[in-house]
């Protein structure tokens, strides 16, 4: 029950950043939406990996070529996929994606802030 309530959260929480998608950025953003996702499960989304992230969507969606159900349905899919492995793998900073998908993405979007 936590975990809906926690993807009902998040979801909610990116719908707000909601503007449309660059043409061809909607897998990019459903990446970013699982990588988010992935780094606040593992306790690795500190000020910098959020700040980080908020300007990766940013640029990504600023052309808005796209319209903003290709958003929602890019936000949707990174949830799913989310909650997929959540399901298929555990949670929590035992999960093994921790020690390795989720530092790349702490490392990748610090480095959109140390770029800024």
């Amino acid at each position: 029950m936590a975990r809906n309530r926690l993807g009902a959260t998040v979801a909610l929480g990116l719908a707000m950043l909601a503007v449309p998608c660059a043409a061809g950025s909607p897998d990019r953003y459903t990446a970013l939406v699982y990588d988010i996702l992935l780094l606040r499960q593992c306790g690795l989304a500190d000020k910098a990996v959020e700040n980080g992230f908020r300007l990766e969507v940013h640029e990504l969606t600023g052309d808005g070529d796209a319209t903003p159900d290709a958003y929602a349905t890019a936000r949707d899919a990174g949830v799913a996929r989310y909650e997929s492995e959540v399901r298929n793998r555990g949670s929590g900073a035992a999960d093994p994606r921790c020690r390795t998908e989720a530092v790349a993405a702490a490392g990748r979007f610090r480095a959109v802030i140390d770029a800024e």
